[in-house]
């Protein structure tokens, strides 16, 4: 399946941000990746509960 990536912008607390970089240096690991890792696991977690999400609709 050939996939498009959208661009994402967020207001986020400043100190939680901070804390997320240290992480993802301390990993060596990019922000970018880090958080496209953390949704992909937020995501898998809730569908395991719930079951799968249709994502032929688009929002």
């Amino acid at each position: 399946m050939n996939r498009k990536n959208d661009k994402l912008i967020v207001n986020i607390d400043s100190e939680l941000l901070y804390k997320y970089k240290y992480i993802c240096k301390y990993f060596k690991i990019s922000l970018r990746e880090q958080l496209s890792f953390t949704m992909l696991k937020y995501v898998n977690s809730f569908e395991e509960i719930n079951g799968p999400i249709e994502t032929t609709k688009t929002t």
